[in-house]
Parts: C-alpha cells; structure tokens; sequence
C-alpha cells in the first residue's frame, strides 16, 4: 500500500508531517507484505469489540460481556481470530527477543 494513502488515513505508523518522528515496522519483521494500514485496522470497532471479547473469552466468561446471551457465531469468529493473531503474535516474540547490549 503506498504511504500516501496511509497518510491519508492518518496511519499512526506514516507520519504526515516530516518533523515527527513516528515508530515503524521492526526490521526483522519477515511476514508478508502489508496490504491495509496496522493502525487502520487495530482501531476498527470490530477489531476492539473483538479484543474485549477475547478478554472475557479468555477466562471463559464471555456471557459476562455479551449480557448473559450465547455470543453470535460472528462474535465467535471474531474472538478465535483475535486469539490465532494473539498466539501468532506470542510465538514470533518468542522466536524473536529483543537483543539486549
């Protein structure tokens, strides 16, 4: 995705103004190329609805966030996904540490 249109989008990680200086893809970041802007979809509501859900889920309580209701099946969806980014997320960290001097 060309920066312009993350720029566009106001993506935290593609600063508009040239003076601030903003935080980018780590170097050793080997997965495929990025298609949509991180901060784009990290602030959709989906994606925090889904995250909060997962909290809940966690601990094997979501009916406590869903108003004591079954959650629905794209709620499900929404929370096995979140949960497979966070597994993938914890395996890469664990696979890449931090190298400290």
């Amino acid at each position: 995705m060309p920066i312009g249109v993350r720029q566009a989008w106001l993506c935290p990680y593609e600063a508009t103004d040239t003076r601030h200086q903003t935080p980018a893809i780590p170097p050793a970041y080997s997965g495929p190329p990025l298609m949509v802007c991180p901060g784009y979809t990290s602030s959709l509501p989906e994606t925090i609805e889904a995250a909060r859900a997962w909290r809940h889920w966690d601990r094997a309580d979501v009916r406590a966030f869903t108003g004591g209701d079954w959650p629905t099946v794209s709620l499900t969806l929404a929370i096995e996904t979140f949960d497979d980014a966070v597994s993938r997320h914890q395996r890469w960290c664990a696979d890449n540490p931090v190298k400290k001097d």
